[in-house]
């Protein structure tokens, strides 16, 4: 029988959540910055909409986090957060709040079509639910312009209830956003991944999407939005060998010993599976 996840299990959940509890606005691998995701901002005086603006940042300036303030303001169903941020305008720094709905939860500069000049990739949420999956978006973005951009369907936070004695406490986790792009191309296709997981006990949801990019347009090859639950794990791979890209996707039991015939902890692949993806001169086509 499969029993609770195992200590080590729980040791890298503990560990995970102790990382993602500060991680709500840290750049993607390629950028340990922070950047503006809405398309104009106004710099605040004070952590009010109805402050005096004091400036006013373009999309993807990059901005320096000074602290986190105890207001919150709600908008298209999302509540954050204001900050206290530094920028660089014109090379006079300003610092003044910005609403942190308006900071991007990823940020990936590169240069994509090969001009010598980088362009950046946001990531950012857009809008809320009364669930806690909310719409994102990635936005291509070069001299304060967005160039294109795609929707995605992103968890944001969950919250859950726990119990400490016969007391029942609700908790909010941050999940952990990572995006990185991949080493390999295809015709002049970048490929974007990325991932979001829950490091939460007992229900793993793990959203992972493939994006292709050539600094001009940027859309959707594949996702998988699937997830794990108790004494469960999943694993997704990303190979590309032009002209195709394979995705594989392990999923596994995970079993601690004690059950019976069990003598150690193992695990059962329950799905390993691959798709294909061909490109066919305009788009990557599912095989």
């Amino acid at each position: 029988m499969i029993k609770k996840i195992k200590f080590t299990t729980l040791l890298i959940f503990v560990m995970l959540l102790i990382l993602t509890a500060n991680a709500e606005y840290v750049g993607a691998q390629s950028s340990s910055d922070n950047y503006i995701f809405g398309d104009v901002v106004n710099l605040r005086s004070e952590p009010s909409i109805s402050a005096e603006s004091i400036a006013r940042l373009k999309i993807g300036t990059k901005i320096e986090i000074i602290s986190k303030t105890e207001v919150i303001y709600t908008q298209n169903k999302l509540s954050y957060n204001w900050f206290k941020i530094k920028a660089d305008i014109d090379g006079k720094e300003v610092s003044g709040y910005i609403w942190g709905g308006l900071i991007a939860r990823e940020a990936i500069v590169d240069d994509f079509d090969g001009d010598q000049s980088d362009e950046i990739l946001l990531l950012g949420i857009t809008s809320g639910s009364d669930y806690s999956t909310k719409t994102a978006e990635l936005r291509l973005v070069k001299d304060g312009k967005i160039i294109t951009s795609v929707k995605l369907e992103l968890i944001d936070n969950y919250e859950f209830e726990s119990y400490a004695g016969m007391k029942k406490i609700k908790r909010d986790l941050s999940f952990s956003i990572r995006a990185e792009v991949l080493s390999d191309k295809i015709n002049s296709f970048s490929f974007v991944r990325i991932d979001v997981e829950a490091p939460m006990y007992g229900y793993f949801p793990n959203y992972f999407y493939l994006f292709a990019t050539d600094g001009s347009s940027i859309f959707q090859i594949a996702s998988d939005d699937s997830e794990c639950g108790e004494s469960s794990a999943k694993k997704i791979e990303v190979k590309i060998r032009d002209p195709y890209v394979f995705i594989r996707t392990f999923k596994y039991l995970i079993y601690d010993g004690e059950g019976p015939g069990e003598t150690d902890s193992q695990t059962e692949v329950k799905e390993d599976k691959t798709l294909k993806y061909k490109y066919n001169g305009r788009r990557f086509v599912a095989q």
